[in-house]
């Protein structure tokens, strides 16, 4: 699925497209790439995040801080 739909192209994640190519068969990955791969989509989804964040209102980034926070306080603990 395209993490952006286009009529003409669509954009598709490094990480997932390497990792389906990868489970095809299609391509040989080291775990050198598909670390990389990894982390590429992990920056990309802090980044998308960040932008996301900042079109909320002032008291919903406040909540958004406050839950987060929570559930990765829980996470540490488990």
């Amino acid at each position: 699925m395209p993490k952006f739909a286009r009529p003409r192209s669509s954009l598709y994640s490094w990480s997932e497209v390497a990792m389906w190519l990868h489970s095809k068969g299609v391509v040989e990955l080291s775990e050198a790439d598909i670390e990389l791969a990894q982390v590429c989509e992990v920056a990309d989804a802090m980044i998308r995040s960040r932008n996301l964040q900042e079109k909320l209102p002032a008291p919903d980034r406040k909540t958004l801080v406050d839950v987060v926070a929570a559930m990765t306080t829980r996470l540490a603990f488990k």
